[in-house]
C-alpha cells in the first residue's frame, strides 16, 4: 500500500505540472540588430483578447511561460516595424523555440499613415508601457479596476492596492491630471472601463524636476487613465435604487463630465442594509469615518485610516451614506485648478442582552445585562491646489487639504442580579464618548530659472493645524 500511495503523489504533480509550456526566440530587424523591447503576444484567436505576452530583452531574446496547451494567434509588435502575426500551437515544436525572427520597418510617407483593422494590446514607448484597454474584455458594467486586474504586469489586491512590475502604484491619473486628490481607488472603482482607451504605465518624475530639468531622484509609480473621445463629448453616468421588506433601501449615482480642459465627477451613496461605501465592493469611507464600528479592517492611505469591510458580520442596524465632488479646470497647459470633496456618514444602533447563570450551594445566581448603543460618525475632507507655470522661468505649485471628523457614542447599560429569585442589585450604566477632529494642512513652492536656467531659485512655505 505505501509503494501505490507514494507512485500517485508522484505522478499527479508531474501531469499538472505538463499543462504548462513555454516559448523563446529572439527579434531581429533587417540588419540583423538586436531589437529590445519588442512585444511578443498569444492571443485568442477567437476574440483578440490578450493571453500571455513578453517582452524582448536588450539582446532581442524572449520568453514566455507557464502557457497552457491550446491554439494562439502570435503577434510580435514594435513601433514603426509591421506587426507579425502568426497562428501557433503550443506546445510547439522544437521545445517552444520559435528560432529567429526578422521584423521589416514600415514605410512611411510624409502624409498621415493609418492602420486599421489591427489592435496591440501592449506597446512600449520609451519608459512607458501602454495597454491598449480595447483589446481586454470586461463586462460591460465593469470598473476600471477590473480592466486593470486583466492586464499583464499589474496586481490588484482586495483592498484595491495595486502593484505593477512588484512596485507599488502612488498615483492614478485621469488624462494626466489628479483624479479626488491622492485616493486612486475612487477612479479606479467607480469610472466605467469602457470610458478608458489607454492605460500608461510609467515612473513620474516630481513636479519640481520637470520644471528644472535637475533630476532630483524622486519617482512615483503612477497609472495614467487615456479615456476615449466619446468620453468627452458629454455627461455620463448612472443611478441605481433598491427597496425591501422591513423598510430597507440602497441607491448609488455617479455623474461624469471630461473635457480637454476641465473634469467633473461627482458620486453619491445611501442604504440602511450595513454596507459601506461607493460602487464595487461598497468602498468608499473616509478619515476614520466608521472607525470603531467593528467587522472591518483598518488600512491606511495617505496618513488617513478608513475601515473597509470585506463581508464579515456586522452587528447592529446600520445606515450609512458618502458623497464626493472633484473639479478640474485647465485654462491652458501647465496652468491648472483643481478641488475635490469627500464625506461620509453612519449611525448605528444596536442592542444586545444576555443572561449568565451560576449555580451555587445557596440556590441560583442569576445576572441579566441589557446594553443600548447608538453610534454615529461623520467624516468631510476637502484637497485643492494650483499649478500655474507663468512662463519659462516662474512656476508656482500650491497644495491644500482640510478635515473634520465627528464621533458620537452613547452607551447605556442595565444590569440586573437575583439570588434565589430575589433582585439584589440594579445598576445602571451610562457612558458618552464625543470627539472631533479639525486638521488642515498646506504648502506651496514657487520656482524661477536665472542665468539662462543655469540656475533654479526655490521658494517653500509649509504649514498644519490640528485642533481635538
Amino acid at each position: 500500500m505505501r509503494t501505490v500511495i507514494a507512485l500517485v503523489a508522484f505522478i499527479i504533480p508531474l501531469s499538472l505540472f505538463a499543462q504548462n509550456y513555454s516559448i523563446h526566440g529572439e527579434i531581429l530587424d533587417e540588419e540583423a540588430m538586436a531589437m529590445p523591447s519588442a512585444t511578443v503576444v498569444l492571443l485568442n484567436p477567437a476574440d483578440s483578447t490578450l493571453q500571455y505576452f513578453g517582452v524582448s530583452n536588450k539582446e532581442g531574446r524572449f520568453e514566455i511561460k507557464g502557457i497552457k496547451e491550446g491554439s494562439y494567434l502570435l503577434q510580435i509588435a514594435f513601433i514603426g516595424y509591421n506587426t507579425i502575426y502568426n497562428n501557433i500551437e503550443i506546445p510547439y515544436e522544437d521545445n517552444g523555440n520559435l528560432g529567429t525572427v526578422i521584423m521589416t520597418s514600415r514605410p512611411v510617407s510624409m502624409g498621415e499613415v493609418t492602420v486599421t483593422g489591427e489592435r496591440i494590446p501592449l506597446k512600449i514607448k520609451s519608459d512607458t508601457i501602454e495597454y491598449d484597454a480595447k483589446a481586454f474584455k470586461v463586462a460591460p458594467d465593469g470598473v476600471v479596476e477590473d480592466l486593470i486586474r486583466k492586464l499583464p504586469g499589474i496586481e490588484v489586491d482586495r483592498a484595491g492596492n495595486i502593484k505593477a512590475l512588484g512596485e507599488e502604484i502612488g498615483n492614478v491619473l485621469v488624462d494626466g491630471k489628479e483624479f479626488f486628490g491622492n485616493d486612486h481607488k475612487v477612479a479606479t472603482k467607480n469610472l466605467p472601463a469602457s470610458t478608458v482607451d489607454k492605460v500608461q504605465l510609467y515612473n513620474k518624475k516630481s513636479e519640481e524636476s520637470e520644471f528644472t530639468g535637475i533630476d532630483d531622484g524622486l519617482r512615483n509609480q503612477t497609472l495614467n487613465l487615456v479615456l476615449d473621445e466619446d468620453s468627452k463629448q458629454g455627461i455620463f453616468g448612472e443611478v441605481l435604487a433598491g427597496g425591501g421588506t422591513g423598510k430597507h433601501y440602497q441607491g448609488n449615482g455617479n455623474i461624469y463630465r471630461f473635457s480637454n480642459k476641465t473634469q467633473f465627477a461627482a458620486l453619491g451613496m445611501i442604504n440602511n442594509i450595513n454596507k459601506y461605501g461607493f460602487s464595487v465592493g461598497d468602498y468608499l469611507t473616509f478619515s476614520g469615518g466608521l472607525s470603531g464600528m467593528g467587522g472591518g479592517i483598518k488600512i491606511s492611505l495617505g496618513g488617513d485610516g478608513f475601515p473597509v469591510n470585506f463581508g464579515e458580520t456586522i452587528n447592529g442596524y446600520s445606515t450609512s451614506g458618502a458623497a464626493g465632488l472633484n473639479y478640474s479646470y485647465t485654462p491652458k497647459p501647465k496652468q491648472r485648478f483643481f478641488i475635490s470633496y469627500l464625506g461620509s456618514g453612519t449611525k448605528r444602533e444596536l442592542e444586545e442582552s444576555s443572561k449568565t447563570t451560576a449555580y451555587r450551594e445557596t440556590g441560583p445566581y442569576i445576572q441579566d445585562e441589557f446594553t443600548e448603543q447608538t453610534k454615529r460618525d461623520t467624516s468631510h475632507s476637502i484637497n485643492f491646489g494650483t499649478r500655474y507655470l507663468f512662463n519659462e522661468s516662474n512656476n508656482l505649485i500650491i497644495n491644500g487639504n482640510l478635515s473634520y471628523n465627528t464621533a458620537y457614542n452613547p452607551l447605556n447599560s442595565n444590569i440586573y442580579t437575583y439570588e434565589n429569585g430575589l433582585l439584589v442589585n440594579d445598576m445602571l450604566r451610562k457612558n458618552e464618548d464625543i470627539s472631533d477632529r479639525l486638521s488642515g494642512n498646506g504648502n506651496l513652492t514657487y520656482l524661477k530659472r536665472i542665468n539662462e536656467g543655469r540656475t533654479v531659485l526655490k521658494f517653500y512655505s509649509t504649514g498644519s493645524y490640528s485642533s481635538t
